[in-house]
């Protein structure tokens, strides 16, 4: 969707830490806004809420257009989609998260 408005998006193979600890395969995106790079993650930015808990927007944007200080912090980006794939050479992420 991103692409098709002009806001280049790429896809991110790799590895992340979750809030239990559990490391796994995850992929996330890299989206460029005013020619620089920003990493979301929509799958961790949308939280599962048992019983009648409530999610604050904090928690909510927690992880979306951060630079790399904050989500290399349990995202590690491998550049392969599979173990005997191509391996993609991702775009270097701004250090801090978009700021207006």
């Amino acid at each position: 969707i991103l692409d098709e408005i002009g806001i280049p998006c790429i896809l991110v193979s790799g590895r992340a830490t979750n809030s239990e600890g559990l490391t796994e395969n995850h992929e996330w995106n890299y989206v460029q806004i005013d020619g620089k790079w920003y990493a979301i993650d929509t799958t961790w930015d949308d939280p599962i809420v048992t019983g009648f808990g409530y999610v604050t927007n904090s928690t909510k944007h927690k992880y979306f257009l951060q630079g790399s200080k904050t989500i290399n912090e349990n995202h590690i980006a491998k550049g392969k989609m599979t173990e005997t794939g191509q391996e993609f050479v991702y775009p270097e992420l701004e250090k801090n998260a978009y700021k207006k």
